[in-house]
């Protein structure tokens, strides 16, 4: 049976009782309650509210705080919690927030995990072997979490949080020893410019990632990642060498798109950096197996195509820099790749490649990491300048109606309006891990 209660400080507490009376007859006008009653508790009379289809709901409002619950039981439960300080201080919904850190928030929904057991173990019961797999693996990592709530802050930026507390040791030994998978702080975000469009970085290391999806295609009875790695990339690097390659990549990588720089393109400029350690055989194999598939790719274009593409070599700052170029590829498209400063950089053309700053020092002692960022500001300026040619690719590329197409990105250029940026940032402290949507408004919420 669901239940709820929602417990509100208002403003002006008279203004919420007199609100709350003219409710209860409007409601009793149309029918919607058979009756109001005032229900006499030892901390305090209470209102239920009969409705018609049988079912009763109740509030009280003392000393401005409005309790308002789906049933009798819900609310008297609190009543009775919140009239001795002793059982008040120790409830459980309170001890649970205490131990996930959330406090005056706006806004607050808790929820008891243990109440969607049932419901996790129960997606995967008519499924698929490997679906079913899947549905406890996803049911295992839930039993994990002990204490579960979404929160609301409004300050100058809108925050919406999802806070969790996990107990490591009781998740599925495919998914166990997560540590070293944690998105931690990468230093790659020095070297994002502030004016990207989109930016997307984090923190893992590429081989420990591929064990961990190994471990769980092995649950679900799939092919595992790793072989189908050495399959498609094995003979571009060498099958040998491989596993080196895939030891040094990471843990830091990003990519992010910034604005065309030049008056006839339209195609956003990217680039995508992952740090390169290890031996210097890894690196050349890494970039033996990047110049291959580069020429697969001019081969398989060439074929296709009356404008051939070109591989060519340029020097920049002193590093050598594989380049793709042809009549054939959009205005300001060049994709480009080396390693430059520790990073292996695959570019939209080689300007960007000058453009990239390796971070200087690691990422400092931050809790909280940016996972996700965008820019409202940019994307609203980019859209109004190149809908038409990015509808018209679009268009093509999915075979639409240009009309729809721009009509999709005039509405969504209408929903960034009110967001200046957009980040998605990640967290972990004293055994709690926060997910956090911050949005900033183009207006400031508070004058």
């Amino acid at each position: 049976e669901d239940r709820a209660l929602i417990l509100i400080k208002p403003r002006v507490p008279e203004t919420a009782g007199k609100f709350l009376l003219r409710l209860d007859e409007l409601q009793l006008k149309a029918g919607e309650l058979s009756s109001v009653k005032i229900v006499p508790h030892k901390s305090g009379p209470y209102t239920a509210r009969n409705k018609a289809d049988g079912t009763t709901e109740a509030y009280r409002l003392k000393d401005g705080v409005l309790a308002f619950a789906s049933d009798v039981a819900s609310l008297a439960y609190y009543l009775g919690t919140h009239s001795e300080p002793g059982l008040a201080f120790h409830h459980p919904v309170r001890l649970s927030l205490a131990q996930l850190k959330v406090t005056n928030s706006f806004a607050t929904l808790w929820l008891n995990p243990r109440d969607f057991d049932a419901a996790f173990a129960a997606k995967g019961k008519d499924a698929t072997p490997a679906d079913k797999a899947a549905a406890e693996v996803v049911a295992g990592v839930w039993k994990a979490v002990d204490d579960f709530a979404i929160h609301l802050d409004l300050t100058d930026v809108v925050t919406l949080r999802a806070s969790a507390r996990l107990n490591e040791k009781n998740l599925p030994a495919s998914v166990g020893g997560l540590a070293p998978m944690r998105p931690g702080q990468t230093p790659l975000w020095q070297a994002i410019p502030p004016d990207a469009l989109v930016a997307v970085a984090g923190r893992f290391a590429v081989a420990t990632a591929l064990a961990k999806a190994d471990g769980l295609a092995k649950v679900a009875g799939e092919p595992l990642p790793s072989a189908s790695l050495a399959k498609d990339i094995g003979p571009l690097v060498g099958r040998d060498k491989l596993p080196a390659v895939l030891e040094a990549l990471g843990p830091d990588w990003g990519l992010w798109l910034n604005a065309p720089s030049k008056a006839d393109a339209w195609v956003p400029e990217w680039t995508f950096a992952i740090k390169v350690s290890g031996t210097s055989d890894a690196a050349k194999a890494l970039l033996d197996g990047a110049d291959a598939a580069a020429q697969l790719a001019r081969l398989a274009y060439n074929a296709a195509h009356d404008d051939p593409l070109a591989l060519s070599d340029e020097t920049v700052e002193g590093v050598r820099v594989r380049t793709l170029a042809g009549p054939g590829l959009p205005a300001g498209v060049r994709p480009s790749f080396t390693i430059k400063d520790g990073y292996f950089l695959l570019t939209s053309s080689p300007e960007r490649v000058a453009s990239f700053k390796a971070p200087a020092g690691d990422a400092g002692t931050a809790t909280e990491s940016p996972l996700v960022r965008v820019s409202g500001t940019g994307l609203r300026a980019y859209l109004a300048k190149h809908t038409p040619a990015l509808a018209k690719a679009i268009a093509n590329a999915q075979k639409r109606d240009v009309g729809d197409v721009k009509e999709d990105l005039t509405a969504l250029t209408e929903l960034l309006e009110p967001f200046d940026k957009a980040e998605l940032r990640a967290s972990q402290e004293v055994g709690v891990t926060r997910l956090s949507l911050v949005l900033t408004p183009t207006k400031p919420l508070q004058k």
